[in-house]
């Protein structure tokens, strides 16, 4: 047997209509928006499922925050393999443009002690 349900607000919840004080009648007024469906549950998902991806994603986390995870056959960690790698670069690069950055920025902070004697003094 089919129900019949009032769908207007309560007397007390509704909004007094909108009166238009020069052609002396009432504003129509848009309708009220529908109600918003509810969901059973909180999520995207099921709470099961939710608590196994939690979980998956923990167990991920503890994993790769340990301070050294070994990758490929040779249990390296990524940091080694990185200073194995840039080891020889730096030493290049410091080999060539060491000297000359030494060099400036001893002759700049001669130039700074040098002005700074030659101010007045207050």
């Amino acid at each position: 047997m089919d129900e019949v349900v009032n769908l207007a607000p309560p007397e007390d919840e509704r909004v007094p209509p909108l009166f238009d004080e020069q052609r002396g009648r009432e504003m129509p007024q848009a309708p009220p928006p529908p109600p918003q469906p509810r969901a059973p549950f909180e999520g995207l998902v099921s709470p099961p499922q939710a608590d196994q991806t939690v979980s998956s994603f923990s167990n991920l986390h503890d994993a790769l925050s340990g301070p050294e995870t070994p990758i490929g056959a040779g249990y390296k960690t990524l940091e080694q393999m990185t200073v194995e790698v840039m080891r020889p670069m730096l030493k290049d690069w410091l080999d060539t443009h060491l000297p000359s950055m030494v060099e400036r920025l001893v002759q700049e902070e001669i130039e700074r002690m040098v002005h700074r004697a030659t101010q007045p003094r207050r």
